[in-house]
């Protein structure tokens, strides 16, 4: 068995093969089209994937698209939720046919499945992970396959994963405390598992691949859906297979091979499949994988129909990626409440003027006093749009605030001058007092004695005040030296 493999034994304590290891159930649409992201890198900034494109069937011809949406509370499901959502469909497997709601687990039970020791921070990420996966919308416009009906979907409204997760000491539909972790999946999607519209992936396997490189263990879902039938090679241009991944595509070989080499040799030395590059003049480069042993066995098995997204189609798939806009919109909706909401075309306009007109720091940071006043005056508000009527209140103050603060800053910073100024002055006086006092000190006890007497005779008052006689008698001093009463710093002070 190879090393990169994690060995999974039996109940007497022996090592399983891989053809004995029990597969689990993965529904075949998103097999082929990509639904999570494998990178933690930008996922604050990613919406959400577009994929459009062509496919036929018999005679007929038809577009198609499918598209999907993070929640505005929500970064875009990344790595972690998509290894989550494959341990709960390990999970669900084992439960037996037909597969059932609710999907109940406990959190050391997860972390054993993802390999990881569970704590409190870690517990906090698989909620995030979680409700990133549950809050995701999807949109199908004959791009989706529903096995029990037989057609694309097609919807206006939204899809999901999960219909409804309540974890452990939360509130139940029925309204009873939770003693574990649910998780309702969408009907359709329950549906098509149970129709078997699906594909075995060895779960132990993935995860060797995915500790390896996340694009590894997507490689081998989307081998798996291609050799499904048996086909014992697949041949595809770079640039294709990097949409499906979906990873960004290099516009040069020497960055396409450092991208791709990791999960290359990743699934070469698993068996899954061994690859080959060909250069081509139309694209980077054409893909040439040979199926591999731990792909054989699934030969036998039927293959799903893949409606829009057959593999003979023809399709572009993008990344979405969020704008400011958006992202102050998203914002007001998960601090109002409404973290299902997405952003109206009014609400994408309205905030494209105040960014334009506040500045992108001005504006959040004023969303919370604008909220504020809404749920005051309009607590029945529901979109964004209606923090229009209160911010120029909310502005005026801001302004005001900030007119207050710069009287208050102006004000502190006046003081501040006039205390330095003060101690400029002290110090002047203190080293020009420090000069005479040197000058007083060399008179004769007569000739000081002359002065003071001359002073007190002047200004009687001097004889009660030591202090101020004796500054007076180094002015006089300094005068009798044939220096001006001005030229001193003590100017006209008495």
């Amino acid at each position: 068995m190879n090393s990169l493999l994690p060995v999974t034994s039996t109940a007497n304590g022996r090592d399983e093969s891989p053809e004995l290891r029990p597969a689990i159930a993965v529904e075949a649409n998103f097999l082929r089209l990509p639904l999570f992201a494998l990178h933690t890198r930008g996922l604050r900034q990613l919406d959400g994937f577009e994929c459009q494109g062509v496919t036929k069937r018999g005679d007929k011809t038809w577009e198609f698209q499918f598209r999907t949406a993070r929640s505005t509370a929500t970064l875009y499901p990344g790595p972690l939720s998509r290894s989550i959502h494959l341990a709960l469909l390990s999970l669900i497997t084992e439960q037996g046919r037909p597969l059932a709601n609710p999907v109940s687990w406990s959190w050391r039970n997860l972390c054993k499945r993802l390999g990881i020791q569970p704590s409190g921070r870690t517990i906090r990420h698989l909620k995030q992970a979680v409700e990133a996966t549950a809050g995701l919308m999807i949109y199908s416009q004959d791009a989706l396959y529903s096995k029990p009906t037989g057609k694309q979907l097609r919807t206006r409204k939204a899809l999901h994963l999960y219909d409804t997760v309540v974890f452990v000491n939360e509130t139940l539909p029925d309204g009873s405390t939770a003693d574990a972790n649910y998780l309702w999946l969408s009907q359709w999607y329950l549906d098509n598992l149970n129709s078997l519209f699906t594909a075995p992936l060895d779960y132990e396997l993935w995860r060797a691949l995915e500790q390896e490189s996340p694009i590894a263990s997507r490689l081998y879902e989307f081998l798996l859906i291609n050799f499904f039938s048996g086909t014992p090679q697949l041949r595809i241009n770079y640039s294709r297979l990097a949409q499906f991944l979906p990873v960004r595509i290099e516009n040069y070989l020497s960055d396409a091979r450092k991208q791709m080499e990791p999960a290359f040799r990743a699934i070469e030395q698993l068996n899954v499949a061994s690859v080959a590059w060909h250069k081509r003049n139309q694209d980077v480069a054409q893909l040439c994988f040979e199926r591999g042993s731990r792909l054989r066995s699934s030969a036998k098995l039927p293959k799903p129909d893949f409606g829009g997204a057959a593999p003979e189609s023809s399709i572009s798939i993008r990344e979405i990626q969020r704008t400011p806009e958006q992202e102050l919109v998203s914002e007001f909706y998960r601090q109002w409440g409404n973290r299902q909401q997405r952003p109206t075309t009014k609400d994408l306009d309205l905030a494209h003027r105040l960014l334009a007109e506040l500045g992108q720091v001005r504006t959040k940071a004023l969303l919370p006093e604008v909220i504020e006043q809404l749920k005051r005056h309009w607590p029945g508000a529901r979109t964004f749009v209606a923090i229009e009527s209160y911010l120029p209140e909310v502005i005026r103050q801001e302004e005001q605030r900030k007119h207050q603060e710069t009287e208050r800053q102006l004000q502190a910073d006046r003081e501040r001058d006039r205390l330095t100024a003060e101690q400029q002055q002290e110090q002047e006086v203190a080293e020009w007092e420090a000069v005479w006092e040197q000058h007083w000190n060399e008179l004769s006890p007569q000739d000081q004695d002359s002065i003071q007497t001359k002073l007190i005779q002047e200004y009687p008052i001097l004889q009660k005040m030591p202090s101020m006689l004796h500054s007076r008698c180094l002015r006089e001093l300094a005068r009798r030296s044939d220096e001006t009463l001005n030229d001193s710093p003590m100017g006209e002070r008495a």
